[in-house]
């Protein structure tokens, strides 16, 4: 934590400056020598049988399936707190009920999309690729149609539970309480669209190879692995594997979208600062939990082989200063950045001790 009593202007310098330093650090340091020290980790802890896609490892499995689905869960909080946001802060018959209902029915999709990614995984895991692929060639693991209609029943059935319990979650909410959290939603809404959106225009053009495809394919001499700055264009595997390996998949490596969806995380950094909490230990948990979770997510994908180091550390990076960035303009007011120009007035109560009442607080908890 930076000391109290330095200056905005001070702070936002000094944190600045070491979020750099570190960063660069990293970078260099896996960029040495073709990116040997990222090959070197993963020859280490990747746990992974010869000629297997898919690893075994309950660590990395459990990740892989749940890992990168807390951005549905954000998502469907988010559509919670906006549902009341609508109907106690917006005064505009009828549009603040449709605007409640459109909130609603997203509460319920971003559930959809956390029970359907994580049972994909475990399907695909368990039963095998093409699971879904009912009929089709060249996918033995298919399923029967009436298993497939019975998953989804469950994944529906699911979500809309999910989403139920969502919303009435911030039914006593106070409308005070509302507008704030509403901005701090505005802000992961617009930094997680961004970070994922950089994550897909980044992924394809790089074309990194994974280390588990390399296994896959029997390349023990490591001759597909390429650093992570090298641009190997647009890939995908060969059609005659699809049913043992996510042939669509082998060639994403970096940067890592898991990695960068489990940094959704790092919106809890912000939401003391917008509800004007002060408690300490609220504080602390709010910046470790998202930095633990996001270091466990980031382990776990290099374990199974789907990441390298250097994947995972610009993954992360990416949701961290997209969130980092949104939360400062749209709660913070910019404040932090207006600190950097000359003629920047150190405001008379910083923005970070603005005080939320305490049954407020206590609703939220």
């Amino acid at each position: 934590m930076i000391k109290k009593g330095l200056s905005t202007r001070a702070q936002t310098i000094i944190a600045i400056c070491c979020f750099v330093a570190l960063f660069v650090a990293m970078v260099v340091v896996v960029s040495v020598n073709n990116g040997a020290l990222d090959l070197a980790v993963s020859d280490k802890i990747v746990d992974l049988e010869p000629g297997a896609y898919l690893t075994h490892n309950g660590f990395a499995f459990f990740f892989e399936a749940c890992g990168e689905t807390v951005i549905y869960l954000f998502a469907a909080l988010a559509m919670g707190i906006l549902f009341w946001f609508c109907l106690k802060c917006i005064k505009f018959t009828p549009w603040d009920k449709v605007f409640a209902f459109i909130c609603a029915c997203l509460a319920v999709v971003a559930f959809w999309f956390y029970f359907k990614t994580i049972i994909g995984y475990v399907m695909d895991h368990y039963v095998g690729f093409g699971w879904k692929d009912v009929g089709a060639e060249g996918y033995p693991y298919a399923m029967h149609k009436s298993d497939i209609v019975v998953i989804t029943f469950v994944e529906i059935a699911a979500s809309l539970v999910g989403g139920a319990l969502m919303i009435f979650a911030f039914k006593s909410v106070k409308e005070q309480t509302l507008f704030k959290l509403a901005k701090w939603v505005i802000a992961f809404i617009i930094a997680a669209a961004v970070a994922s959106i950089l994550i897909e225009l980044i992924k394809r053009p790089v074309g990194r190879m994974r280390y588990r495809t390399m296994n896959f394919f029997g390349d023990t001499n490591h001759n597909g692995f390429t650093a992570w700055y090298v641009a190997n264009g647009k890939r995908y595997g060969p059609d005659e594997y699809k049913w043992l390996a996510d042939t669509h998949d082998m060639y994403k490596s970096f940067p890592s979208g898991h990695t960068c969806a489990a940094g959704t995380m790092y919106a809890l950094i912000m939401l003391p600062v917008a509800l004007g909490i002060k408690n300490k230990g609220i504080k602390a948990i709010s910046i470790i939990a998202p930095i633990l979770y996001v270091g466990l997510v980031a382990s776990s994908r290099i374990v199974a082989g789907a990441h390298y180091f250097s994947d995972v550390l610009f993954g992360g990076t990416i949701a961290f200063v997209c969130q980092m960035v949104a939360h400062e303009i749209i709660v913070c007011k910019s404040v932090h950045f207006k600190s950097l120009g000359k003629n920047f007035v150190e405001p008379e109560e910083e923005i970070q001790d603005a005080e939320i009442p305490e049954q407020d607080a206590e609703s939220i908890a």
